[in-house]
Protein backbone atom coordinates (compact mmCIF):
# COMPACT_ATOMS: atom_id res chain seq x y z
CA UNK A 1 0.00 0.00 0.00
CA UNK A 2 1.16 3.26 -1.38
CA UNK A 3 1.05 6.47 1.50
CA UNK A 4 -0.33 9.62 -0.25
CA UNK A 5 1.79 12.91 0.27
CA UNK A 6 0.68 15.01 2.82
CA UNK A 7 -0.99 17.65 1.05
CA UNK A 8 -3.41 15.03 -0.88
CA UNK A 9 -5.05 13.99 2.23
CA UNK A 10 -8.90 14.48 2.47
CA UNK A 11 -10.25 12.23 4.74
CA UNK A 12 -9.40 11.13 8.17
CA UNK A 13 -10.35 8.77 10.39
CA UNK A 14 -10.40 8.87 14.07
CA UNK A 15 -10.65 5.85 16.20
CA UNK A 16 -11.79 7.09 19.63
CA UNK A 17 -14.24 9.54 20.30
CA UNK A 18 -14.00 10.85 23.82
CA UNK A 19 -12.46 13.82 24.69
CA UNK A 20 -9.42 13.71 22.92
CA UNK A 21 -10.41 12.13 19.99
CA UNK A 22 -13.54 14.27 19.74
CA UNK A 23 -10.53 17.72 19.89
CA UNK A 24 -9.10 16.06 16.93
CA UNK A 25 -12.39 15.23 15.18
CA UNK A 26 -13.39 19.06 16.20
CA UNK A 27 -9.49 20.41 14.46
CA UNK A 28 -9.56 18.43 11.71
CA UNK A 29 -12.70 19.23 10.59
CA UNK A 30 -11.91 22.96 10.90
CA UNK A 31 -9.05 22.45 8.84
CA UNK A 32 -11.19 21.53 6.48
CA UNK A 33 -10.99 17.60 6.11
CA UNK A 34 -13.73 15.32 5.68
CA UNK A 35 -13.57 13.31 8.98
CA UNK A 36 -15.00 9.75 9.98
CA UNK A 37 -15.04 8.76 14.02
CA UNK A 38 -15.34 5.57 15.65
CA UNK A 39 -16.07 5.71 19.13
CA UNK A 40 -16.59 2.21 20.33
CA UNK A 41 -18.54 3.60 23.58
CA UNK A 42 -22.58 3.81 24.27
CA UNK A 43 -23.31 7.22 23.66
CA UNK A 44 -19.98 7.92 21.88
CA UNK A 45 -22.19 9.76 18.85
CA UNK A 46 -24.28 11.53 21.19
CA UNK A 47 -21.48 13.03 23.26
CA UNK A 48 -19.22 13.62 20.26
CA UNK A 49 -21.59 15.96 19.03
CA UNK A 50 -21.64 17.65 21.99
CA UNK A 51 -18.29 18.24 22.35
CA UNK A 52 -18.10 19.58 18.52
CA UNK A 53 -21.58 21.85 19.06
CA UNK A 54 -19.65 23.45 22.25
CA UNK A 55 -16.11 23.54 20.12
CA UNK A 56 -17.55 25.26 16.89
CA UNK A 57 -18.16 28.53 17.79
CA UNK A 58 -14.59 28.40 19.19
CA UNK A 59 -13.24 27.30 16.43
CA UNK A 60 -15.51 29.93 14.23
CA UNK A 61 -13.77 32.75 16.02
CA UNK A 62 -9.91 31.54 15.65
CA UNK A 63 -10.61 30.77 12.20
CA UNK A 64 -11.81 28.03 9.59
CA UNK A 65 -10.12 26.71 6.51
CA UNK A 66 -12.53 27.34 3.41
CA UNK A 67 -14.40 24.01 3.01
Amino acid sequence: MSRPEPHNVQRIACIGAGTIGGGMVAQFLASGYEVRAYGPGEGSKAFLQRLLDQAWPVLEKIGLKPG
